[in-house]
């Protein structure tokens, strides 16, 4: 069985990237481009991954991650995605148990980090 990703970010480049790129994996790839999307989707889909931008319009990506918990909605594995300095993203994430990948990064960077959580991209 395919592993499913939810992407939720608010920048269509970043949605269009990572999409791509989890998908040559051999991923199935969920998008959202704001949070009630991205909660309805973890509602109806399942996903396994979920990558959440830190910085989203209205709800940030902390809060929506809690709103998930609360409702039994996160997944297993959580990546919060930002271009904060690095520093400061590895600290909101740990903070929130989670894994980061920080802005900007490059296809080769982006699948040494999800490796941890996504079987499809270690096996290639």
């Amino acid at each position: 069985m395919q592993t499913r990703v939810l992407v939720v970010d608010d920048e269509p480049d970043v949605l269009l990237l990572v999409s791509a790129n989890v998908r040559a994996w051999g991923c199935e790839v969920l998008t959202a481009d704001n949070v009630s999307d991205g909660f309805r989707l973890c509602r109806e889909e399942r996903p396994d991954v979920l990558l959440l931008d830190v910085s989203l319009p209205g709800t940030d990506g902390p809060t929506f991650l809690g709103q998930l918990r609360a409702e039994g909605l996160a997944p297993e594995f959580v990546f919060f995605v930002s271009a904060i300095p690095p520093d400061q993203l590895e600290t909101v994430a740990s903070d929130h148990g989670v894994l980061h990948v920080s802005k900007p990064f490059t296809s080769s960077s982006l699948r040494s980090q999800l490796s941890a959580a996504i079987p499809e991209v270690q096996a290639t």
